[in-house]
């Protein structure tokens, strides 16, 4: 019994060539669902985040005389649980997530004695690509997405 001669297809480069386009397409789509992936997590950081810092001050911003007093202590915790998740400092739950990005208000709504507590923050995500640079215009695109949150609750005591 002879062996057959091993023979090369003339399309093997050609099936190289398909394999490596391809793949270009899957790592670039897979790039795509992990950056969609990240952004969720930061916004629901923040959101959580707002959530507890409002919950937090509802709890706290009332004196035992039923007045609302949102003085420095209870502000500066506040900005701590919302920033850190803690009374005290922390690391960050997010880079670049400080204090300055977040506002605090109160109102009494008409028709009730009860005030309100509104924590709201707003978030720079800066993605791993932040910026592609545009060889026509000069300037650089940039894929910077600003997340907003707020939580609005009644103070109690």
């Amino acid at each position: 019994m002879t062996k057959k001669p091993l023979v090369i297809s003339k399309s093997s480069g050609i099936i190289v060539i398909e394999f490596a386009v391809s793949m270009l397409v899957v790592v670039f789509m897979l790039l795509i669902v992990a950056e969609l992936g990240r952004i969720f997590y930061s916004y629901n950081v923040v959101t959580q985040s707002v959530r507890n810092g409002a919950r937090y001050l509802s709890e706290n911003a009332l004196t035992p005389a039923r007045v609302l007093d949102l003085n420095g202590t209870v502000l500066g915790e506040t900005n701590n649980i919302v920033v850190t998740g803690q009374l005290n400092n922390g690391t960050p739950l997010l880079p670049g997530y400080n204090a300055s990005n977040i506002s605090i208000s109160s109102a009494v709504l008409s028709g009730s004695s009860n005030p309100y507590v509104t924590v709201a923050a707003s978030y720079n995500y800066i993605p791993l690509f932040s910026s592609i640079p545009n060889f026509w215009a000069g300037n650089n695109f940039n894929f910077q997405i600003t997340l907003d949150a707020a939580n609005t609750m009644r103070a109690i005591r």
